[in-house]
């Protein structure tokens, strides 16, 4: 009963493994699995051991060792400089690439557990009301900083077009010089070729999406090893890059088969072939909710979404059942201690003991009545960190602002000079042009 009510996330990869047990002082063997958040070594068999979970959020470095002599190992290092080492892996690197890669995600993740350590959560209407002021006044500030943002960008087009022109007017006193030096030598043409300007707007760009990713080009009879890349979504279709930003294949929208959504975090794009094998690249990344939007927006009608594979169905029932196990045993220990029956048989209260029991009760109730009646806070902790941390965030926003309107201003300063000198030479040149003709 306790493990139906444990949750645990779906497993990304599995592997056989090793793990050593510092207490013991011994390798254990078992199975070796990630998900987005933890990594969890379940030892085989009728083993006494204990599995083993590491919360990738508590972890400070991820590093590639060896035991003994030429066995390879990983060392995962977490807070309490406590270190674990696993071995007896297939594919050390294809594993280690992996643990880092949604250990990384995990760090830059934007929510943390540190949330969900606070307990529940409590709500007032005076925090409310402020986090709804903070709120709005941060998305104000912050649409004032993309306005400012896009003015900037005008300005800089200004400074380039002004660039131009004195170019332009370079050209053209230099041309007037020859004009008044070599007179009668020059024949202007009487007609001068009109060639239309091209805009291009922001639609006509094409965009271009990127992400890091780990892909496998799946052959059969090879050995599988996964690569750090990335993939690139773009009108053209589907790139799959190596880490030196390389061309490792590209996939066209056309030629692409379907695309199996295995789980959360790995797809399969498929090229079906007559006469060949299939071309099969396997994709895992940590923002593959991300790469899902962008497919299902370009090629929707191509997404197929598979079921979990059976090693990962089997992961997650092997760890729910550890789960389980380790619950089932702590509630064992800690219901009642041997004895403490007999001892309440051999204990039988008497009237007097019961009298003061109630009274004992009643003065309980009457101290929760009061508690509850007690009235609480203005504003609760977690809404007053809220409201500190939108703070800090509007108070580096506005520095920001401040830095990009001083930028600004010394850039239209520039401007106005510059045009200045531009009117003046645009005088020089066009009297020069007078007295020729």
């Amino acid at each position: 009963m306790a493990g139906s009510n444990v949750t645990v996330a779906p497993t990304i990869g599995e592997w056989s493994a090793a793990v050593f047990y510092a207490t013991s002082k011994k390798w254990v063997c078992g199975r070796l699995s990630v998900t987005a958040q933890l990594v969890n070594f379940v030892p085989c068999g009728n083993c006494l051991d204990k599995p083993v979970q590491i919360v990738l959020d508590h972890v400070t470095d991820i590093r590639k060792a060896t035991t003994g002599l030429f066995f390879g190992a990983i060392v995962v290092t977490d807070r309490s400089k406590s270190e674990t080492w696993i071995s007896s892996l297939d594919d050390r690197e294809s594993t280690y690439r992996m643990i880092v890669h949604f250990w990384k995600a995990c760090l830059f993740s934007k929510e943390t557990d540190s949330k969900t350590s606070r307990g529940p959560q409590v709500q007032t209407k005076m925090g409310q009301k402020l986090l709804s002021i903070v709120h709005d006044s941060q998305e104000t500030l912050s649409k004032a900083a993309v306005q400012l943002n896009s003015q900037g960008g005008q300005i800089a087009n200004m400074m380039d077009i002004m660039s131009d022109i004195h170019n332009d007017l370079d050209i053209s006193e230099r041309l007037v010089e020859d004009v008044d030096s070599w007179l009668g030598r020059w024949q202007i043409p009487k007609q001068v070729e009109n060639i239309n300007p091209v805009f291009v707007n922001k639609s006509d760009v094409p965009q271009v999406f990127e992400y890091e990713i780990l892909f496998t080009k799946l052959e059969m009879n090879k050995a599988n090893m996964k690569q750090v890349g990335s993939m690139r979504l773009s009108p053209d279709g589907v790139t799959i890059l190596t880490n030196k930003n390389t061309n490792e294949y590209h996939f066209t929208w056309p030629n692409i088969s379907k695309i199996e959504v295995v789980t959360p975090w790995e797809i399969k794009v498929i090229r079906h072939q007559i006469g060949k094998a299939d071309l099969v690249y396997s994709a895992v990344s940590a923002n593959m909710v991300a790469i899902l939007k962008v497919l299902d927006s370009c090629a929707r009608y191509k997404l197929k979404y598979c079921s979990l594979p059976e090693h990962v169905r089997k992961a997650n029932e092997r760890i729910a059942s550890s789960h389980s196990f380790l619950i089932s045993k702590q509630t064992s220990s800690g219901t009642s201690n041997p004895g403490s029956s007999t001892i309440a048989h051999k204990f039988q209260p008497d009237s007097a003991s019961q009298s003061q029991t109630r009274t004992i009760q009643m003065n309980q109730s009457e101290l929760l009545s009061l508690k509850i009646s007690h009235p609480q806070k203005v504003v609760s902790d977690n809404e007053a960190e809220e409201i500190s941390s939108a703070l800090k965030n509007m108070k580096s926003l506005a520095l920001a602002i401040q830095e990009e309107q001083t930028s600004q201003n010394a850039k239209l300063d520039s401007i106005l000079s510059d045009v200045d000198v531009a009117n003046q030479r645009l005088k020089n040149t066009s009297g020069k042009i007078e007295k020729l003709a």
